[in-house]
């Protein structure tokens, strides 16, 4: 950004070169990435992260045990656990047959791989995202807006704007493009669109492997975007947003929109030769936590998007999406006692209470 910190603030987006106050930390820890230097240089940065520790100013919430996470986590997954056993509900019903054979019948290989595929995608992005732009630019509900992760920033028009033509090039033109290569791939690795329908334990068999692929490619292909050769010329855009906003969940250089994005969403289904309904399903859902996680909102029954705003805030920590190789890596930096803290100001706002 040419107009240097002023605009940025302004705007409530950052350049990363530009930090050098921290305003933007979480109020108890200083970490180790807002160093002097260490926002310039992300590998230097990750490296103080393995060892550094968080230092407090003052007393910390103590950190919960891992059956108190486990069952928190329960609780934000709720919806998803409602949801899903309603879907495969339906889809073992013959209705659901008879409509995906009538699909088949009515609609070539290609086009249900790729316009079917995309308009389901794209439908459901902007869906999703609209909904969301009524706590960020109408203020409503307020049981939502009481829970704004940093509301000090307050997202704007401006800000939709801004996102909308970097998420809309990279759906229609990287995507497609994308698209065309997929298409080519399923074919090679046998994926199927044609009935009969996979059963719901194929399904769970092979979502419980796309959960495992794409932890590992996001983690890994997120950390090297974070390398200093690279990040300034690719991952530097997508952190303009220090505190994210839902519609700029793929806001990003279309580099970073392949090898972070598509490649680890993609590489399950291709891995396990899944059929394109299960694929459907699974970009479906994959899509519906990209844009929670950058919502800036910490909605009832919803996964907690608390991980990634916090990579947000401090740039250098939280690279995965579950969490799993951040804690294996120690890559988690202050998470967990901020998490904790957060949620004691959230519970006063909730409350009405300023204490």
């Amino acid at each position: 950004m040419s107009n240097g910190r002023a605009v940025g603030v302004e705007l409530g987006i950052e350049d990363h070169s530009l930090i050098s106050s921290p305003v933007f930390h979480p109020p108890s820890f200083s970490p180790p990435c807002r160093r002097k230097g260490l926002a310039d240089h992300p590998t230097t940065a990750l490296n103080a992260m393995t060892t550094a520790k968080p230092v407090a100013t003052r007393p910390s919430v103590p950190t919960p045990s891992a059956l108190t996470l486990i069952l928190t986590n329960l609780k934000d997954s709720l919806v998803y656990l409602t949801v899903l056993p309603l879907f495969f509900l339906v889809y073992s019903t013959p209705t659901f047959a008879t409509f995906y054979a009538l699909l088949v019948q009515t609609f070539s290989r290609q086009t249900i791989f790729l316009q079917i595929t995309f308009l389901l995608t794209f439908a459901s992005y902007w869906i999703h995202c609209l909904l969301l732009s009524l706590p960020d630019l109408h203020h409503l509900p307020q049981r939502i807006t009481k829970r704004k992760i940093q509301p000090a920033k307050t997202p704007s028009l401006e800000w939709y704007a801004k996102a909308a033509k970097s998420v809309l090039f990279n759906q229609i033109v990287v995507s497609a493009a994308w698209g065309a290569v997929f298409y080519k791939l399923a074919g090679w690795r046998g994926m199927q669109c044609d009935a009969p329908l996979p059963s719901v334990a194929i399904m769970v068999r092979d979502f419980l492997v796309f959960v495992v692929v794409e932890e590992i490619g996001f983690y890994y292909g997120h950390r090297l975007l974070h390398h200093s050769a690279i990040y300034k010329y690719v991952h530097k855009m997508h952190h303009e947003f220090t505190a994210p906003v839902a519609i700029a969940a793929i806001y990003c250089h279309p580099v970073e929109h392949i090898l972070s994005n598509l490649l680890p969403l993609f590489a399950g289904p291709l891995l396990m030769r899944s059929h394109l309904v299960t694929f459907w399903l699974w970009s479906v859902i994959a899509q519906f936590n990209a844009v929670n996680s950058h919502c800036g909102y910490r909605i009832p029954f919803l996964p907690s998007p608390l991980q990634h705003d916090y990579h947000h805030q401090v740039f250098n920590a939280n690279f995965g999406v579950l969490g799993w190789l951040d804690r294996m890596h120690g890559t988690q930096g202050g998470f967990d006692a901020w998490e904790c803290e957060y949620r004691e100001r959230e519970k006063r706002a909730v409350e009405g209470r300023k204490d």
